[in-house]
């Protein structure tokens, strides 16, 4: 992923998602959001544990504070050229098989500019400690 203020993604559905960057102070707010959320969260050396996963899932997707900072990050948004001002944008049912794969793009976008260096340095711990992401 590069480094940009905006980004078009095609949704599985086909819809076009047209991302811009929220300012640092929201940015951060999402960060530390799902921080927050992850805290509990019990990750092994075996990232692809399946109970971990589940859980990270659960505890981010029910968090309210994830919640209202993702809804922040989507005012910046538009779907198909249309503007998302709030959670009602999904009443039409044909949207909503978009949600989740919106929110996790938009949230994607606005947290990498802070993870991209955490991604590197434990990248590099990993091979440098002959630990592997990846079962054997």
């Amino acid at each position: 992923m590069n480094l940009t203020n905006n980004e078009k993604v095609t949704l599985p559905s086909g819809a076009e998602l047209e991302m811009t960057l929220v300012p640092f102070s929201e940015g951060r707010r999402l960060y530390v959001a799902v921080t927050k959320a992850l805290k509990s969260i019990n990750l092994t050396a075996n990232l692809e544990d399946a109970n971990a996963l589940k859980d990270a899932f659960i505890e981010v997707s029910t968090s309210k504070e994830v919640e209202d900072a993702i809804l922040t990050c989507l005012k910046r948004c538009t779907y198909n050229n249309e503007r998302i001002l709030n959670w009602d944008f999904f009443e039409d049912v044909n949207r909503r098989e978009d949600y989740l794969p919106l929110c996790w793009e938009v949230a994607k976008f606005n947290l990498y500019p802070f993870m991209k260096q955490l991604f590197a340095r434990l990248s590099d711990h990993f091979g440098k400690t002959g630990l592997s992401q990846k079962p054997k």
